[in-house]
């Protein structure tokens, strides 16, 4: 059994001799090289006795060599596999962890999507005006802005509001309208303010959309309505249950008129706010032309106004110069009368 357990070191260190030779370039002896078969003719201090041959086996001698040199390396290897690695005794004991161990760790390392916050994705409250800017005969001016606001009427008031309507009818005829429409029909109320102005015979010549973001405004007043009302609330409590000297009692009643006084004016501009965001404004304007009229008698008809017109102011420049001379040229005259009379009288005088 031990010379079966030194044969694969036997075999390991001629094969380390053979590398160790080839490596050093150290040729088989002479005696090697020309030597008949099967006699061993290397000495035995030769560098290269891999290379000597060796006597002859029998066949049978053979074939057990080589059974037992297989059977001894089946042996080692599987005494090498059954073997544990140095320092990894841990590893070899502990093995593969368990799947509820993976599941635990997976747990821990992956964020809780039911914990997690929502974010609060807040819609910006936009307040939008819209300017139209329409040109027209001048004749036809009333009829637009009266088609105007027939169509707001048919919305009905809960959708569209006139807010003010002017209208000038002279030499240059303009006009203006100013509707209150719900912000949904903003769109297609435009369109249809457009259609009309093309059937009363004018057109479109600009419009215009200004947008106020009234987000940041309407959080504001809303966060401190709440703190208004909080302090009133913790004031009339303090109120009803009379604790405390009076004078803190009646500064009580003073600061809490002042509160709601406060909380009133929020609450007034948050329903002005929100009535904004519910209904966009039309700013409608109009303008003519030409002047009213126009024709071939026009000019003849502007020079006969420009004539009367430069004669009545004459006529009332002399009016108002007589009524500023008038009453200096009644005293000047009396007063020179009189001295005339007074200088007759002393010379009738000294004539007798």
């Amino acid at each position: 059994m031990r010379a079966d357990a030194d044969a694969p070191k036997d075999a390991a260190h001629e094969a380390a001799s053979r590398h160790r030779s080839d490596r050093e370039g150290i040729a088989p002896c002479r005696a090697a090289r020309t030597g008949p078969p099967g006699s061993r003719t290397c000495p035995p201090n030769c560098p290269a006795r891999h290379h000597c041959y060796s006597p002859p086996r029998d066949s049978a001698g053979g074939d057990m060599g080589r059974k037992g040199m297989a059977a001894i390396t089946a042996m080692l290897v599987v005494a090498g596999c059954s073997r544990a690695p140095e320092g990894g005794s841990d590893v070899g004991t502990e093995g593969p962890q368990p799947l509820s161990v993976k599941k635990d760790l997976l747990s821990e390392a992956a964020p809780d999507a039911s914990a997690a916050t929502p974010i609060k994705v807040s819609i910006p409250q936009i307040a939008y005006t819209y300017q139209y800017a329409f040109r027209l005969p001048a004749a036809a001016i009333a009829p637009a802005q009266d088609r105007h606001i027939a169509l707001c009427d048919q919305l009905g008031p809960e959708r569209c509001r006139v807010l003010n309507m002017e209208r000038a009818i002279s030499e240059s005829a303009s006009g203006s309208l100013t509707l209150m429409v719900r912000a949904g029909l903003a769109r297609s109320f435009g369109r249809a303010l457009s259609a009309a102005t093309v059937q009363a015979g004018g057109r479109q010549t600009d419009s215009s959309i200004q947008a106020e973001d009234l987000s940041k405004q309407i959080v504001d007043t809303e966060a401190r309505l709440r703190a208004k009302q909080a302090l009133a609330d913790r004031l009339i409590g303090l109120l009803k249950t009379r604790s405390g000297p009076v004078a803190d009692l009646v500064a009580a009643e003073r600061a809490v008129a002042d509160v709601q006084e406060e909380i009133d004016a929020a609450r007034s501009w948050l329903a002005e706010a929100r009535g904004r965001l519910a209904m966009s404004t039309f700013e409608l304007s109009y303008a003519s032309d030409g002047p009213l009229g126009s024709g071939f008698l026009e000019p003849l008809r502007r020079s006969l106004g420009t004539m009367t017109s430069l004669f009545s102011q004459s006529l009332s420049f002399l009016i108002l110069l007589l009524a500023a001379i008038l009453p200096w040229a009644l005293t000047g005259g009396t007063a020179l009368l009189a001295w005339r009379f007074i200088r007759r009288r002393r010379a009738i005088d000294d004539a007798e």
